[in-house]
């Protein structure tokens, strides 16, 4: 997947996701980070990747942001029906508590797209972990053998006031046909958007 104009940096930091980003601010492909003696370089690695997510974030209310988020080790947790349900309702919560208002979303067996615009009193960060905090607590309420449902991070784009929110809603109710996951967007269950 492209993303242009992402506010993340690095055009190749986004494995986790599987994202290529086009248009990001760059802060070096190759950065190296030597481990201190006995630290663990996997370690290193993850803090620097979601310190890498983190740059050039901006948190601005009333600002449309197209959010990916991903599952812990891109398990395919949503492939399950019942976890994908109180999922959607956390999202549903969110939206309903004035944190945000969801304009579209795709969950994928292993990922979220979310498109919304944060709402006057809410911070990015804050708001995504919250929604990822809840909504991990109520899948771990249907699958206890589950520790960690979601990645840490997310990878979120601020929406220029040039760019078409409901183009970007087509991109990402279109993603599970995209994925092969389907023939026909209305023939996947877990979508939603507020113009289709």
């Amino acid at each position: 997947m492209n993303v242009v104009g992402a506010s993340a940096c690095g055009a190749n930091n986004h494995e986790e996701l599987g994202l290529y980003v086009v248009g990001a601010s760059a802060c070096g492909a190759n950065n190296t980070i030597r481990p201190a003696s006995g630290a663990s370089c996997g370690t290193i690695v993850r803090m620097a990747h979601q310190s890498r997510l983190r740059l050039g974030r901006v948190s601005l209310p009333d600002q449309p942001y197209h959010i990916i988020t991903a599952t812990h080790e891109r398990r395919r947790l949503f492939a399950d029906p019942a976890a994908a349900r109180v999922v959607i309702l956390a999202m549903r919560r969110m939206h309903d508590a004035g944190w945000l208002h969801s304009h579209a979303w795709v969950l994928m067996p292993d990922h979220l797209h979310w498109l919304f615009t944060l709402g006057e009193r809410a911070n990015l960060s804050v708001t995504l972990n919250r929604f990822k905090s809840g909504s991990a607590h109520a899948v771990r309420g249907l699958r206890p053998e589950i520790a960690h449902v979601w990645q840490t991070g997310f990878f979120d784009h601020g929406v220029r006031s040039d760019e078409d929110l409901r183009g970007i809603a087509r991109y990402i109710v279109a993603n599970p046909l995209r994925a092969g996951l389907c023939g026909n967007v209305g023939d996947y269950p877990w979508w939603d958007a507020e113009w289709l």
